[in-house]
């Protein structure tokens, strides 16, 4: 069993799991596993993904959608493991490296802590291959 089940529901953003991926391959915390629930209810966006997390390094659960079934999607990905730890990833989002190591030593470090996230980044633009731009601004999440 993973420390860390890896959760992400896309819809319609195919062209987000590259990146994605790639961000998530980078972690220096290895212990945890994917879990992809695809609510696109199109077969060519289901390929698009299935096409991206198998050019992934790490083993994954793929679930493609015949009916788009909204944020409840996690319910189904809950089922499918007993992580003791969660991480609801956005289908649009990428990590630092070291994001998943420093979220597990935060919440393993303070026992009335019982969720952590990090610094939101906005999408200034769709990526362009493997470019992606970024504002510099950051959102406070505190």
């Amino acid at each position: 069993m993973p420390k860390i089940a890896v959760q992400i529901i896309f819809t319609h953003t195919s062209m987000f799991a590259t990146k994605v991926i790639q961000s998530l391959n980078a972690q220096t915390e290895r212990d945890w596993e994917l879990f992809v629930y695809d609510n696109s209810c199109d077969s060519e966006e289901h390929a698009r993904v299935r096409d991206a997390l198998e050019a992934s390094i790490r083993p994954f659960h793929f679930t493609a959608a015949e009916k788009n079934v909204g944020f409840t999607a996690h319910n189904i990905l809950f089922r499918q493991h007993h992580a003791p730890y969660v991480f609801l990833m956005q289908d649009d989002a990428y990590l630092e490296p070291d994001y998943l190591h420093a979220c597990v030593t935060r919440l393993e470090s303070d026992e009335h802590a019982a969720s952590v996230n990090g610094l939101i980044f906005r999408w200034t633009q769709a990526p362009q291959g493997n470019e992606i731009v970024t504002q510099e601004t950051k959102i406070d999440t505190t």
